[in-house]
């Protein structure tokens, strides 16, 4: 809770009933587990008097999803994928993922659970019509207005003026912005996506697209052939992928 942006601080204020809601809401930022614990408590209640509630999760897989929508109906699944390159960039960054630096490994670890989440997806978006929609990190980066209203109207919610205004000045944030690997924020969100291409060597690049062509051929990421590709930028890294969603 400490850590949400002020603009979500404001729109959970906003949205609360009572004074008993706010205390309930200001005891969630207490590190005092006894308090947090009953602030739990009272907030669910008002959680489930809302229309829409939204739940954001990392590497659950698709199998797991198909449980999800057996047991809840009413249950909606946008499920996000990165060019597997850059999350392993963004992994050699972190010291939560040192097993990145095993490139040959994790690659093959990565990217067969990548296709098998998205051929599950397929199969499940026959199955539950209108309840799955997949997203590519980049396309959503490069076009984030365009995404995110695909993804409200997708989910039935109303994209407002304020959300709006949050998108901008979070794809767009200054030096300051929080940036860091479990962040919200990004400096300037359209060069975060091509950095990989910029700070990976031609070699790793080129072992985690043998490892993930399969993947490649489905969702339309585009192998690099050398260094020269690799570095200029104008050279595109996907094509358009024949897989219905946000891509």
């Amino acid at each position: 809770m400490s850590r949400l942006l002020p603009f979500f601080k404001r729109i959970m204020k906003n949205n609360l009933r009572s004074k008993n809601h706010e205390l309930a809401l200001n005891q969630c930022r207490s590190k005092n587990t006894t308090t947090f614990n009953s602030c739990l408590k009272k907030m669910e209640p008002i959680c489930a008097s809302t229309t829409h509630r939204v739940i954001k999760t990392i590497r659950i897989s698709m199998e797991l999803a198909d449980i999800f929508m057996k047991l809840w109906p009413n249950l909606k699944i946008v499920h996000l994928i990165r060019d597997p390159r850059a999350v392993t960039r963004s992994r050699l960054r972190s010291s939560e993922f040192s097993m990145a630096r095993y490139v040959f490994t994790h690659s093959q670890d990565l990217c067969s659970r990548m296709y098998e989440d998205v051929i599950q997806h397929m199969k499940l978006q026959k199955l539950y019509h209108n309840r799955l929609k997949l997203v590519i990190y980049e396309a959503l980066t490069e076009r984030p207005m365009n995404g995110a209203r695909d993804i409200y109207k997708f989910l039935n919610m109303t994209m407002t003026k304020q959300v709006v205004q949050w998108i901008y000045q979070t794809t767009h944030a200054n030096k300051k912005a929080n940036s860091e690997y479990f962040g919200t924020s990004r400096n300037n969100a359209t060069e975060l996506v091509s950095s990989w291409r910029i700070k990976m060597d031609l070699l790793k690049v080129q072992v985690i697209d043998y490892f993930c062509k399969d993947l490649y051929t489905l969702v339309g990421f585009i192998p690099m052939n050398s260094t020269e590709q690799l570095r200029l930028l104008s050279v595109p890294s996907r094509r358009k992928s024949s897989i219905d969603g946000f891509v």
